[in-house]
Parts: structure tokens; sequence; C-alpha cells
């Protein structure tokens, strides 16, 4: 895949990995100094464990940390933020649409869409939208009532399906501190594609894709959850079932990579950030998927190297989404600027990338400083994401 540089300027293993995970999912919950201690910014409450769009104070609840979205995060800086990501009548800041910004996303995010006369939404009824664009809507599935929303792009035709992506936000957070944060907004009216941001449960909430247990939310089964709302977004949209998309930050990655892992019927691209996800354990038989991955040298939350908060070093779980992708042969890095190494793997099945961020944070690379560690510029993990999803169209 040749999205290096895309975006620039813009804004036994298993018992041990289960472990790790429990970690992993529920050190959310815990003490984060030593990666507040880490982190810079200024976000000053700021949970490093979480993903948050601002984190978590002593009691666990989200602090919400600004975000101007009318441009990507080279031209945002934390003086440009209001108190709250999701504004005070609990609807999310909509990423502009207009001509710059448009012109902001990457070139491979082409208007695309096709017929599918099979699927149960196309020709319903559009749903009912708020001011923004945006349907609220909630399900009952495991764990009781979960709540997501839609994002939808202004020339949705209810006849025509759409590519789909999936957004899951990090613990510690909710959708719309995700939706701000990623800002898959613009390459998603670009692309006449639906975003779908549902919320986790839990204090903090956090995703709990291989069970309560391991998560830390008794009676959550979220792979059961994004089963219900998958089948409920098909029944409701005009949705291409080829083309979607699971992305997600920190917890909200694991949920995006173990859905695509474990779920490869349902995904056609996976791009987690900040969070390591071991194919090798979750579906070792699986099907090959797109896979681009995130992932800086100074997380304190999820350390590169493995050990606390970590399934396992992101270079080996990297190397083994090469191998569930079937790739062939050593890896070639290509750097990128003066912080980040491309690596990617030749002769796959499917396109397989990891972006190292050189002492980069818990962060998502073009993102704002949310005050979890470092946050390149060197590329544009959204971009990055939206390009890899839009090549498996093809």
């Amino acid at each position: 895949m040749d999205g290096g540089v895309a975006g620039v300027g813009r804004r036994s293993r298993a018992a041990v990995v289960v472990l790790a995970v429990v970690a992993l999912l529920g050190a959310c919950s815990g003490s984060d100094d030593e990666a507040r201690t880490a982190a810079s910014g200024t976000a000053g409450t700021g949970t490093a464990g979480s993903g948050a769009v601002g984190g978590t104070d002593a009691g666990g609840t989200v602090v919400g940390t600004t975000l101007d979205t009318g441009t990507r995060a080279d031209t945002t800086d934390a003086s440009d933020t209001t108190d709250s990501a999701a504004g005070t009548d609990g609807t999310a800041p909509v990423p502009s649409t207009d001509e710059d910004d448009a012109g902001e996303t990457s070139d491979t995010a082409s208007t695309v869409t096709s017929a599918v006369d099979s699927e149960p939404g196309c020709g319903q009824t559009v749903p009912a939208l708020d001011a923004a664009g945006i349907h609220r809507a909630t399900i009952e599935s495991s764990g009781g009532t979960r709540s997501y929303m839609v994002v939808v792009p202004s020339g949705y035709d209810p006849d025509v399906a759409a590519p789909l992506a999936y957004v899951f936000h990090g613990a510690g957070s909710n959708k719309e501190q995700q939706f701000v944060y990623s800002d898959f907004g613009p390459e998603a009216e670009a692309s006449g594609a639906l975003l779908v941001l549902p919320d986790a449960l839990g204090s903090p909430m956090r995703w709990s894709p291989l069970g309560g247990a391991i998560a830390g939310v008794d009676g959550v089964e979220d792979l059961e959850f994004f089963d219900d709302l998958h089948a409920e977004i098909r029944s409701s949209w005009c949705v291409d079932p080829d083309r979607v998309l699971v992305s997600g930050m920190s917890s909200g990655g694991f949920m995006a990579g173990a859905v695509g892992c474990m779920r490869p019927d349902d995904v056609s691209a996976i791009g987690p950030v900040t969070a390591t996800v071991p194919p090798d354990v979750l579906c070792p038989d699986g099907t090959p998927r797109p896979y681009v991955y995130f992932h800086g040298t100074a997380d304190a939350a999820v350390p590169y190297e493995g050990g606390a908060n970590s399934p396992g070093p992101v270079e080996v779980t990297s190397q083994a989404w090469a191998d569930h992708n079937e790739c062939v042969g050593p890896p070639q890095d290509e750097r990128i600027g003066t912080e980040v190494v491309h690596r990617s793997w030749n002769g796959c099945a499917a396109p397989t990338d990891l972006y190292i961020v050189e002492e980069g944070g818990h962060t998502w690379p073009g993102a704002i400083d949310v005050g979890l560690g470092y946050v390149t510029r060197d590329i544009d993990a959204t971009a990055i994401i939206w390009e890899t999803f839009v090549s498996s169209w093809d």
C-alpha cells in the first residue's frame, strides 16, 4: 500500500495473551501516573490508558478536551479547543465538508457506491437525522440498552448501497469524542460512506470483545453486540456488505481488531490504533484482510515492547498479522519524515502495514494533542486507514 505520506501536514502463549488482554482492557480504570508523567500536552487530566479525547478524573468521569474540527490537527492546538468534545446539547461537533476541507481528504477517497438489490436496508425510508446529519439510536443487546450514532453523508441515497465504517472509541471515552478525535467525517463524506460509532459499557466505558470477565464488564459480550448492531444497520440503511471498515483507538482498536479477526465475513479492512491484536491466538484459521496498524515507541499505556498492559510486542504481533495474511519474506522499512517508519510486507493475500512512530505516545497520528504523549505530524492515520479501506474495494 502506497499510503505512507497520505495526509501529511493535515491533521502457553494463549494464556499469556489472555492475561495481557485483561491488563490492557482493565488498566483503563486503574492508576495511570506513569503514563501521565510520560505524556505531554494540555489535557491535564488525560488518562493514558483510556484513549479518550480528554481522559477521566479521579472518579472515572470523562473530562472532555476540546476540539475544533474544521481542519486537521496541524492547524488545531489546545488553545483552539472548547470544554467538551460533545457539546452541551450532547451533539458531536461535525467536521466541516466545505470545499476547503474536501480538498484535504485523501485522493483515493472518491465517491463510490454500488447497487445491492438484495440488501434489506435498501429502499427503506431514511431514519430521522438531526441538523448535523446524524442519526442517534439504541438497540437491546449484550449488557442491555446500547447506544450508537450513524453519521450520514450528504449524498446518501437509500437506493444505492454505500460503504460502511465502524469506529470504536477508547476506554473512558465515548462515541462523540471519538468521532471528533479520529475525524473520519471528511473521508466518509467524500466517499459517500456511512460512519457508525457505538458506545461501550462499563465505568469507565471499555470494549469487551473477548467477554465480560476479560474486559472487566460482567455480562457483556461485545462480539454479540457487534453482530446485533451490524444486523440492525444492514436492515435500516442501504449498505454494501463487501465494503466495511473497522477502526478504533486503544480499547476500541482491540475491538476493531477482534471484529476483523473473528468476523472476517463482515469486514473488508481493519485499521486499529495503539492496540495490539494477536491473530495467531484469536483467529488462527481466519480469513486474510487488509490490516494497517499504528503504534508509538513511547506509548506508556500499551508498551511498544510488550509487558504490562500489552498482549505482546508490537513487532511480534504485527508479524503475526503478516503471517495471517500469508505474506512472503521479511518486511521492508521505509522512513517517512523524521519520526515514522513504515513497515510493509510483500506477496500478501491482503495488504499488511505497520507505522512505527518513534517516541510517539498513546496517540492517534495526525490528531490533536490530548495529553497522552507525543503526536506525530509526519503521517495522518485517518487518511492512511481510509486509503487502505478504499483500496480494498478493487
